[in-house]
This record gives structure tokens, sequence and C-alpha cells, in this order.
């Protein structure tokens, strides 16, 4: 599926480095987890992605 490119999706890039951190925080529902997983599937890296909605 095609998805809009974001403004904020290159800022992200820059922001995701070996043992840091990134949160997205938003409002419900406009779109923060698929361009997460967007981003996430263009990477190559292993990643750990947390939901703040997941009690495991």
């Amino acid at each position: 599926m095609d998805y809009l490119r974001r403004s904020i999706q290159p800022l992200l890039l820059e922001y995701l480095l070996p043992n840091k951190v990134v949160v997205l925080l938003g409002p419900r529902r406009v779109g923060k987890t698929v361009l997460i997983r967007q981003i996430l599937s263009e990477l190559t890296e292993p990643v750990l992605l947390l939901n703040g909605e997941d009690l495991n």
C-alpha cells in the first residue's frame, strides 16, 4: 500500500541512533503507528518496538 511521505519522517530518521530511544506522541488515530511501521520496514537494524497500551 502506498502512503504519503510525512514531513516529520526525515526528522525521525535523524534521531534513530543506536542505543537511543525515540518517543512519538500525538492524538489518537492520526497515523503514529502507521508512520513508525513504515519507517521500521525500511530499516535493516534490529529494533525494539514497545506499545504503551500493551500491559505485558
